[in-house]
Parts: C-alpha cells; structure tokens; sequence
C-alpha cells in the first residue's frame, strides 16, 4: 500500500479466487483498470479476486472477474467425425479470464520491457514470472503446438495455436506475463508434471477473442 492510498501488485504476483483453495498468478495489464489471468485460475465472471504477497497468505480484493471464455468440449461425434471422415477436432485457443481492478489497484510491470503485443518467435529470449518458480529467463522452442490439457474434473482439452517455452513451470505459475524482448507474448497456462517446460496462451489470441485489439 502506497502513501496514497494506492495498492501496489505487479504481473506474476499471487491471486486466487475469493474462496478457493488454489492460487494462480496476475497476468499482464491489458489497460488501465482491466488485468488478464487464465480461466482455469479464476473461472467465472462475477468472482472475487484477490491478491497475496505470499503463498497462502492472506488476501486483498483487487477486482472482479468480468468477462471469460467457453471452452469447446471434444465429444464422441466429433471424434466420429474425425476418423470417418478427417474433420478436425474442435480447439480452444484461450485460456483466459479478464479481471476489471478496484481503482486504487496500481499494477506494475514484470519487467521493464516493451508492453506492445507481439507474436512468439522460435529462439526468442522468454520472461515469465509466476507465484511459483519467479522470475525466470528460456526460449521459446515452437511457436504454434496443439496440445491436450488435464483441466480437472475429468475433462480434458485440446488448445490450439499456443506456444512453447523451455522455463521451468509448476502449478501457480498459470496465468503470470510471458515477455520477449520485443514485447507482451502471452500468459503462462500449462507445463509437463517435470515442470521442464511450459506452454503459453497468445496474447494476440487473448486480444482477438475478447475484442481487445
């Protein structure tokens, strides 16, 4: 908290849902007052969400979850479909949820670098930072993958369009910035149980589904 009565948070802190037993991570700001994370961290509009100085702790509202995205469920027609006839499966390309700040909520950078919008490019430097492994610096080793995702509950998703990292991630990590040195390339969403790894949503994606751009 600042002198004046601002609160003070920066992209990869600690936010959970009010009420929830999980944390995720702040994602970057899009605009003032208006703030990104994945869906899976926060899931519906209308909820509550705090912010954590550390894992566990005691939270803060900093905002309000107003708008996400409906995932497309793989069903057994689709697969029909697929191995009868070729058709593609259906895909998700975001992961994302958009969280509208209380207005003494400051957000600062993750790090002090480009805030333009920017494609992924394969041997570009990767930024991340997350509730869980920090601030840490790789690559980015594939642009555009098609993966499947355990999101819980028994369902899982096939995510389309989004790319790979070699920085180590681990559960919290989901939703934290991605920068390169060119700008904003996205949010953090899923890694292998190593945590050798992760994958990110595009922020070109995120602009484009919630008509940001």
């Amino acid at each position: 908290m600042s002198g004046s009565g601002q609160y003070e948070v920066r992209e990869g802190d600690i936010i959970a849902p009010q009420g929830a037993n999980w944390e995720g991570s702040l994602g970057y700001l899009v605009r003032p007052g208006l703030a990104v994370t994945n869906k899976h961290v926060v899931p519906d509009v209308g909820t509550v969400v705090l912010h954590k100085r550390r894992q566990w702790g005691e939270g803060v509202v900093i905002g309000l979850a107003i708008k996400t995205v409906t995932w497309v469920k793989t069903s057994f027609w689709h697969w029909l479909l697929h191995v009868m006839f070729g058709k593609p499966l259906p895909g998700n390309k975001v992961d994302a949820t958009l969280v509208a700040l209380k207005e003494n909520v400051v957000v600062k950078p993750a790090f002090d670098l480009p805030r333009k919008i920017v494609e992924p490019r394969v041997g570009d430097k990767l930024y991340k930072r997350g509730r869980t492994t920090g601030e840490t610096v790789g690559e980015i080793i594939a642009d555009k993958v098609d993966i499947w995702v355990d999101m819980g509950n028994g369902v899982t998703l096939l995510f389309t369009d989004v790319y790979q990292f070699s920085n180590k991630t681990l559960p919290g990590d989901s939703g934290g910035p991605n920068y390169t040195p060119e700008g904003i390339v996205g949010i953090t969403f899923a890694g292998p149980q190593t945590g050798d790894y992760g994958f990110g949503i595009k922020a070109k994606n995120i602009a484009e589904v919630f008509g940001l751009e």
